[in-house]
């Protein structure tokens, strides 16, 4: 008996396949990227009580004015809206809030800096201060995902990491180590990149934070 040897045409070509998993790696780099960066890392150090006295003074406003964008923020409902500009009203009852499929990692908000002072030239950059979470009630903080880990970029160059606590009283980051420095039309990102899970929602909250520098 003569076997004949039958070739089959693979369903799919090598260079389909090729494609496919060049389109993975890209819509994994952005994960990948959070992940492995290796930069200076600064932790919060958190104050004895929750208060707006706090974020006076050392602001970088002493010497700029600033828009603030995000790459989105969840839906108004009703009277309650979680947009980005909550996050400097000086409201604890207010927060910006965002959620995506990573529970809000990847989503980020930024300063537009605008120097007031016609003398110009550039100027220190060294903390925030943070009120972290949603704070209108302790029941609303515990139930929303809180912000564990950000990375701070300028103009697109990733600087640092700023490690948050867990916890609804002032935060202060510091980092005059990293000798950031800043200018008129720069920009400041805020990328989150670790998180505290709530108990119930997949929301992830800031209900304050101030740049800091100037002085």
């Amino acid at each position: 008996m003569i076997m004949k040897i039958v070739w089959c045409k693979p369903a799919i070509s090598l260079s389909i396949c090729i494609s496919i998993l060049i389109i993975v790696f890209l819509l994994l780099l952005p994960d990948i990227a959070l992940a492995g960066e290796k930069l200076p890392s600064f932790n919060a150090k958190v104050g004895n009580k929750l208060s707006l006295d706090a974020y006076l003074g050392d602001s970088l406003c002493c010497v700029m004015t600033w828009k603030v964008k995000c790459s989105s923020c969840l839906k108004s409902q009703g009277k309650k809206t979680y947009g980005v500009q909550n996050l400097n009203d000086g409201d604890f009852k207010t927060c910006w809030a965002v959620t995506n499929k990573n529970n809000g990692i990847g989503e980020w908000f930024e300063y537009h800096l605008t120097n007031y002072q016609k003398a110009g030239g550039t100027t220190s950059f060294w903390g925030f201060k943070v009120a972290n979470g949603y704070l209108k009630s302790k029941e609303l903080w515990l139930k929303n995902n809180r912000v564990k880990q950000m990375r701070v970029d300028i103009n697109g160059k990733p600087k640092i990491y700023i490690n948050l606590a867990d916890s609804m009283n002032n935060q202060r980051i510091s980092f005059h180590d990293a000798g950031l420095m800043v200018k008129d039309k720069d920009v400041i990102r805020l990328t989150i990149t670790k998180i505290y899970r709530g108990t119930k929602y997949h929301d992830t909250c800031i209900t304050e934070i101030v740049p800091m520098g100037a002085l």
